[in-house]
């Protein structure tokens, strides 16, 4: 299942290195366009007249940031993909209202359907490197020492088993 890269540790962990920085800084942006949003629908709701297209806008929006951070955190591709659909709903809905800041809330959604793809990408490395020997830190120490404790503790048990084979039961002792 695992290619042959994936077995050196240290190939593994260049790519952990570069899975997370990349991580990191698609979900700032992600975060950063979903707030920006989020905000100036809220100071829209308090200046504008008719705001229920702002309502809606909040609740479409909040719906796809919920899926979307839920698809990051547990590193779910398919909550990812729910929240790309209606981040494209959201996106329809801008194109065809009558926004005043109608350029920010397209590029806002244009850089929330270029991340989400993004983290579904990442989140399917980040599942091969799951799978891989040494996860998450790829070191060779931590998989020596997880074998020493392990043969410890079955030293332990077969110590325990052999004393209680080796035990006479015919002779017994007086009370």
């Amino acid at each position: 299942m695992l290619r042959n890269n994936y077995e050196n540790m240290f190939w593994c962990k260049i790519q952990m290195k570069k899975y997370q920085k990349r991580y990191n800084f698609m979900g700032k942006i992600y975060l950063l366009a979903n707030v920006s949003i989020f905000l100036l629908d809220v100071a829209m709701i308090i200046l504008h007249p008719k705001p229920f297209s702002y309502f809606l806008d909040i609740i479409i929006r909040g719906t796809a940031f919920f899926f979307g951070i839920t698809g990051c955190t547990k590193k779910d591709v398919k909550m990812c993909v729910i929240a790309v659909m209606v981040t494209a709903v959201n996106f329809n809905f801008n194109i065809y209202s009558n926004y005043t800041m109608y350029i920010f809330y397209i590029v806002s959604c244009f850089a929330s359907l270029i991340c989400l793809p993004m983290f579904m990408i990442l989140n399917r490395k980040y599942n091969i490197l799951k799978q891989a020997k040494g996860f998450p830190y790829f070191n060779e120490r931590f998989e020596d020492q997880k074998k020493d404790s392990q043969r410890d503790i079955n030293k332990e048990y077969q110590d325990m088993y052999y004393t209680n084979q080796n035990y006479d039961n015919t002779t017994m002792d007086e009370i």
